[in-house]
């Protein structure tokens, strides 16, 4: 029986569903644009992260350059004060050549100094290269510069803030480097004015983002690089710290107001030699997050759609049971008053017949063969018929031409069991119009003692728009989460396209690497080893970085490939044990524990190296330089068998495991500064095992160490 509480709980209960529909909606709306600013700042710090690299090459590359030719034998011979003309600000051109001979090589193979210098110790100019400016000087003595004082106090290499040269009228840094004799006595300084026109231009061509405004700046706040070319060789101050963070050696972002705009900052520090700059990243806010703001937007919008469907399918639904309510106590009533009725029927059959003609509801009477025996005034009204007009018809007349195979179902049912509750089907009117209805049918006895059927019909076409409007804004629903899914795949297919077009130019780079250090293409000094070994090294690491981002992609897009075979825990193991030995060399001890020979385990051996590699490259970084100990081991559980890697490192705090096996999570502490790394690896292997089947998790009290088990089937 349909009571008062049951629509009450009924839209209580639609209410808390889609509350709690609503609250995952803005759940997983917040997780998204989590990781959206995540990867923006992380995209963002890599930039300038590559800038600051190509710019410290340049910088580092040139000083390495005069600290070269700073020895050559020409060079750090003894200069002679005597040969200096004062009309000429130095010595003849035709006067010690060969010293001027090796600065003019350096000037004309490099193409980046603006002028070259030698001043003698007391800082008086001795040779100035190109021979046209050191004629066209103004002065012959530069013991007045900062950086003079600085190399003859330090006695070291010194890169002097921006300055504006008088000969050019370009801004440009000077690098002081001393020339020593033999004998370890100073001969005197040799410096090159390093134009900022070359870095200016590789800034424009990195800038990738709309609006961005990329500058570089020195130790005395003043621009050394725009990539708008309009701030170079200007004292700037710009809040929010950037600078400063970058001058002390870090980096990060920062949000704050310039000139009245909301602006993203990305900063980060340039090394270069014993000088420190700040390199910035700056672009409106509300550019940088643009696809931010479109999720929230959408969000925004979802859940107001959401909020409205909602409220009309409450207010459906309330008057849906409450004409089911309203229906059935009529029906109730229609049955007490035909019993009474029966019993009464010669003296209240007028009576009887008011009730009928007069009830709100459409009423129809047929036999078992289904002929309209009455109905009243509401039916009547309903279906457009005069009183009689039907009598003697099939009651299939009033039924939709679609709908018959349902309506004869329901015809069946009736004469099986008596009785046809809360059913729906499409009926027709008189004039042809069709709508949707919702009755009850029950027996009861007619004339002769004859069995006959009374219907009670209601009109349910708001109900029914209703419910035809939810389920169109479903469809809009469904159809925006394809156009999601449609984006993240574009997204995976761009991702896999910029680390193809990363990972081509390093092949000749590392091969032209290996043919320089095996003196294939001649012999080279030490310092050209050492700047060749330094860029094999990072080349590979880029390598490493860019097949880390790889099987990151291929984990995402479920086309990693898995050779599935045995595999001999024994045999694995010696490998990695003569692998990472030699650890021992530099403090660190290497246990491998198998404490059951014979192991042999189903699974991809290379996918399984790699993941150990993993948290074994892991375990040496955190662990101390000296009194290391790292233990690998595998114990056999039932029909699995769990690996594990143990050390005795920095550990791990707990409030920092949740995100451990995070893609480029890094833990926020000194120790994990220090020790780099791209945040991949966890991430990497926790992908591989779960592709075998198996588990991944870590294990430490955040102080003595830390312990990652995975457990992989071996049925």
């Amino acid at each position: 029986m349909l009571t008062e509480s049951l629509p009450r709980n009924f839209i209580l209960i639609l209410c808390c569903t889609i509350v709690i529909f609503l609250i995952v909606i803005v759940l997983y709306a917040q997780d998204q644009i989590k990781q959206q600013s995540e990867l923006i700042t992380s995209e963002r710090l890599m930039t300038i992260n590559q800038i600051a690299s190509r710019t410290e090459l340049r910088v580092n590359n040139a000083v390495n350059i005069l600290k070269i030719l700073s020895k050559h034998p020409h060079v750090t011979s003894s200069p002679s004060a005597a040969l200096i003309d004062d009309k000429l600000h130095g010595i003849p051109e035709d006067v010690d050549v060969a010293r001027r001979n090796a600065m003019r090589v350096v000037f004309d193979e490099y193409g980046g100094f603006q002028n070259m210098l030698f001043l003698l110790p007391n800082g008086d100019v001795y040779i100035n290269e190109p021979f046209f400016f050191q004629k066209n000087m103004t002065v012959s003595n530069f013991a007045f510069r900062e950086w003079y004082k600085e190399v003859i106090d330090t006695q070291k290499t010194v890169i002097s803030d921006v300055v504006i040269s008088k000969s050019s009228g370009k801004p440009n840094i000077v690098i002081a480097v001393p020339v020593f004799s033999q004998e370890e006595s100073l001969q005197g300084i040799l410096t090159g004015s390093l134009s900022l026109d070359i870095i200016e231009e590789r800034l424009q061509d990195l800038t990738s983002y709309t609006d961005e405004r990329v500058l570089i700046v020195d130790e005395a706040r003043t621009v050394i690089a725009d990539s708008k070319r309009i701030l170079k060789g200007q004292y700037i101050v710009i809040g929010m710290g950037a600078i400063e963070n970058s001058l002390s050696g870090k980096s990060g972002t920062v949000v704050g107001t310039i000139n009245g705009t909301k602006m993203f900052v990305a900063y980060h520090p340039v090394n270069v030699d014993s000088s420190t700059w700040a390199i910035l990243s700056i672009q409106p806010y509300d550019q940088v997050f643009s696809n931010v703001n479109k999720t929230i937007q959408a969000t925004i919008i979802l859940v107001f759609i959401i909020v409205v469907i909602a409220s009309v399918s409450i207010l459906t639904v309330n008057r849906y049971f409450k004409t089911q309510i309203r229906m059935r106590k009529q029906a109730e009533q229609i049955s007490a008053d035909l019993t009474r009725t029966h019993d009464l029927l010669a003296k209240s059959e007028e009576k009887y017949k008011n009730l009928y003609h007069l009830s709100p509801d459409a009423i129809v009477v047929f036999d078992k063969n289904g002929i309209i025996t009455s109905y009243n005034e509401s039916f009547k009204d309903l279906f457009g018929y005069q009183l009689e007009e039907l009598h003697g018809k099939s009651v299939f007349t009033i039924v939709s031409d679609d709908c018959l195979d349902l309506a004869h179902r329901y015809f069946d049912e009736i004469l099986r069991t008596g009785v046809l509750k809360n059913k729906e089907n499409w009926l027709k009117k008189k004039d042809g119009t069709v709508f949707p209805s919702f009755f009850s049918v029950g027996a009861v006895s007619g004339h002769n003692d004859s069995t006959e059927y009374i219907a009670i019909i209601n009109d349910i076409s708001e109900i029914y728009d209703a419910r035809k409007k939810l389920e169109a804004a479903n469809n809009i629903i469904q159809k925006q989460l394809e156009e999601i899914k449609d984006a993240d795949k574009l997204k995976d297919e761009f991702s896999a396209m910029i680390t193809h077009e990363l990972k081509t130019p390093l092949v000749p780079i590392i091969g032209y690497c290996k043919m320089l250090k095996n003196k294939m293409l001649g012999e080279l000094n030490y310092e050209q080893f050492e700047s060749i070994d330094t860029i094999d090294k990072n080349a590979k690491r880029l390598e490493s970085l860019i097949n880390d981002m790889m099987d990151a992609r291929k984990l995402d897009l479920d086309k990693m490939r898995f050779n599935i075979e045995n595999v001999s825990i024994d045999e694995f193991f010696e490998n990695l044990n003569t692998s990472y030995k030699m650890l021992g060399q530099i403090g660190k001890e290497f246990i491998v524990n198998l404490p059951k020979k014979g192991l042999v385990i189903k699974t991809d051996k290379m996918r399984l190296r790699q993941v150990f590699d993993n948290l074994i490259t892991n375990a040496i970084k955190f662990t101390p330089s000296q009194n290391a100990k790292i233990e690998i081991g595998a114990l056999q559980e039932g029909h699995k068998i769990r690996f594990y890697v143990k050390d005795n490192g920095i550990g791990i705090p707990k409030d920092k495991m949740p995100r451990l096996f995070k893609k480029f999570y890094q833990i926020d502490t000194s120790e994990r500064r220090n020790s780099g790394g791209t945040g991949l690896g966890l991430a990497i292997s926790k992908g591989i095992v779960e592709k075998l089947n198996g588990k991944i998790w870590a294990e430490s009290d955040g102080v003595s160490g830390t312990t990652f088990h995975f457990v992989l089937d071996n049925a």
